[in-house]
């Protein structure tokens, strides 16, 4: 077995990025479940806008679905995640990597090719959009 860090420091490693994944899963149940209670809920009854128990109620069981939605599709995840996560991945180094690392380095970098060098990058990503 490698040992690379003491204990303690292994403990904070694994703790903090465990850290930042809950409270993105905990920001993201939370918008979804307001703008589901909200946008369609609400649309659908404006009556209900009064009713605190209710809204307080309902957001709480979807909250709880939507929760249980997201442990279900982690447990076994579908394929296509790890495809849209490649995707997206690609998206970004494809549009931001170059321009970033020719606009710090090279010196005839001007400002007006920067739109056009993401422009490319983009275009290049999109065709793989529609596989």
């Amino acid at each position: 077995m490698v040992k690379v860090l003491p204990p303690f420091a292994a403990g904070i490693f694994l703790a903090a990025p465990m850290a930042a994944i809950m409270s993105t899963i905990n920001a993201q149940l939370l918008q979804s479940s307001a703008t589901i209670i909200k946008d369609l809920y609400l649309n659908l009854r404006p009556d209900q806008m009064q009713n605190e128990i209710r809204l307080k109620r309902m957001s709480a069981v979807i909250t709880l679905l939507l929760g249980v939605l997201l442990l279900l599709a982690a447990w076994k995840p579908p394929e296509m995640i790890i495809w849209l996560n490649l995707l997206a991945f690609g998206g970004l180094e494809a549009v931001f990597l170059w321009p970033l690392v020719l606009g710090l380095y090279w010196e005839r970098a001007k400002r007006g090719r920067r739109a056009k060098r993401h422009d490319r990058g983009r275009r290049a990503i999109c065709p793989a959009c529609h596989i």
